[in-house]
């Protein structure tokens, strides 16, 4: 279901920026390097920047049209804007910025919802200024909600942020996904950090848009500007069970139930049987055998077919269908010297501890 379209052309400082994109219901990755215009586009559609010429919507209703000579004030657009700095007020508490954005009368059951959530119930009485960066950017994704957006842009969401606050955040966004089912744009110039959150991308470069879909399936996609560099592998599994007398968890895909892995049990995360959870694995961590191994601490032996093969200057990319694709990242000499080529069948090894749980959030 179609919820933005934007249909522009400005010029700003000699450089024109002609965006045509449809944003769907859902998390929207937007990506590209510094300077593309990605922020643009976010400012476009949340009515910080006023087009030349053209037209956007949301939810079917015209914020902008150079045509009919329609524009809708920021204020009035009903979309939640994320920035990179959080941008909270500094005299005022939490409790205080949360509340501020409300754009009705103050709803108790929404601002303990929104506080639970995040996770921000020990921080009401504090000020920006004693948050840590994580915690700021929490308290300005509530704050964000509390204003009741259609849609909800987030600008650089996981700048200056460490690995693990990054996933942390990764994790509360995809939890307010998933309870407020508001659709996010989310803009990063990491792929990574937008493929833990989404498989839908939108690809800027030179001020316009250069491919959009789905980042799977540009990979098989010739002249495609996705990079098997930037990708990572993504899983949606479920909780299966927890191995007797052994730290360690199973899971089965939620698309192939053939598909299962295994992951240290770290006793961080309270799960049911059935419970949904979001894996990620880098290609790097993943070797490839041709034969299942014997004696091995290696927990993960998963047989599949090798589908597709992307060499690059630096590494070799092998693409393998075990149920769900897997992308290894191999030499070019291990590639020859096991004879690995397309249809061939090979065993994907991955440590327990390489595997990354992004979801659930605790």
């Amino acid at each position: 279901m179609t919820v933005v379209t934007v249909d522009i052309k400005h010029t700003i400082d000699n450089k024109t920026f002609d965006y045509n994109v449809q944003l769907d219901k859902g998390i929207t990755g937007i990506y590209g390097s510094s300077g593309a215009g990605k922020s643009t586009l976010l400012n476009i559609i949340s009515g910080l920047i006023k087009p030349n010429s053209g037209r956007i919507t949301v939810n079917n209703r015209c914020l902008f049209s150079s045509a009919d000579k329609c524009w809708v004030k920021p204020s009035k657009r009903g979309i939640g804007y994320v920035f990179q700095d959080g941008r909270l007020f500094p005299h005022m508490t939490v409790k205080h910025n949360l509340i501020y954005s409300c754009k009705r009368s103050y709803s108790q059951p929404l601002f303990a919802n929104i506080v639970d959530t995040l996770a921000i119930q020990d921080l009401l009485n504090r000020y920006p200024r004693d948050l840590s960066g994580g915690e700021r950017q929490r308290v300005a994704i509530g704050r964000t909600l509390m204003s009741e957006p259609d849609i909800l842009l987030f600008d650089e969401p996981f700048s200056n942020l460490d690995r693990n606050i990054r996933r942390q955040i990764i994790s509360y966004l995809l939890d307010i996904n998933r309870q407020y089912n508001i659709p996010m744009v989310i803009v990063s110039h990491i792929m990574g950090d937008i493929l833990r959150l989404t498989d839908q991308v939108i690809f800027i470069k030179d001020q316009r848009v250069s491919m959009s879909g789905n980042v799977k399936t540009m990979l098989f996609d010739k002249g495609s500007d996705m990079k098997p560099s930037s990708m990572i592998n993504i899983i949606d599994v479920k909780f299966c069970d927890k191995q007797s007398n052994k730290d360690i968890l199973s899971f089965c895909s939620e698309e192939n139930s053939n598909f299962e892995i295994k992951i240290g049990d770290t006793g961080e995360y309270k799960l049911n049987r059935g419970d949904s959870v979001r894996l990620a694995i880098r290609p790097d961590d993943i070797a490839l055998s041709t034969s299942s191994v014997e004696y091995i601490s290696i927990q993960n032996q998963i047989m599949g077919k090798v589908v597709k093969i992307i060499k690059t200057e630096q590494s070799c990319f092998c693409i393998v269908d075990c149920g769900v694709n897997l992308i290894a990242e191999v030499t070019d000499k291990a590639l020859a010297d096991m004879d690995i080529y397309t249809d061939k069948m090979v065993y994907c090894l991955v440590k327990a501890k390489a595997v990354e749980v992004i979801y659930p959030c605790n």
